[in-house]
């Protein structure tokens, strides 16, 4: 839990940062079926935009809409939280394997609804959460979009399907 000092503490740094006038700036990410039961709050599964064992025996849980509502609203509740400490902007990590680059892999995803198949349909949620954090911190609020050019893995992403997203998602961030 975040305290009065640490909030204190955030907001110098911000300040600072634009007294010098630079944009104060924080990532967001969510590590999605890549995180442990034992990081996760009553030791659940990880979740992920499809369902699998891993290598290391655990077991991925598949998203279903109403739990990207609810991590696309926590994305948006940690923009306005960190807009309310004084940061001008968020940056999204949406690369190197985590839960939103997890969604737009087809090595990750292998949904056969809306949000699996063509790109612009991985590209949904995503798409997703920036609308959310829009609604919640308004426009004047900046959006930065990490990705990874490569997955540099067989059958994942390559730098012809990043300039795809990157088209897709232009928009939002």
């Amino acid at each position: 839990n975040m305290t009065t000092i640490h909030m204190e503490s955030i907001m110098t740094l911000t300040e600072a940062i634009k007294a010098h006038g630079a944009v104060a700036s924080i990532q967001l990410n969510h590590v999605g079926g890549v995180n442990h039961p034992d990081q996760i709050k009553d030791h659940k599964n990880p979740i992920g935009p499809s369902a699998f064992v891993r290598p290391d025996g655990v077991q991925v849980e598949e998203m279903d809409t109403r739990m990207m509502a609810h991590v696309a609203g926590n994305f948006a509740e940690a923009a306005w939280n960190c807009k309310a400490l004084g940061f001008n902007m968020v940056m999204l990590h949406g690369g190197h394997g985590w839960l939103l680059s997890q969604f737009i892999s087809p090595l990750t995803n292998r949904r056969t609804d809306e949000y699996g198949g063509s790109m612009e349909n991985r590209a949904r949620f995503p798409i997703l959460v920036c609308k959310k954090i829009r609604e919640l911190c308004g426009e004047d609020f900046l959006i930065e979009y990490r990705v990874s050019g490569s997955e540099r893995i067989e059958g994942g992403l390559e730098l012809p399907d990043m300039i795809e997203f990157c088209k897709i998602i232009q928009d939002y961030v």
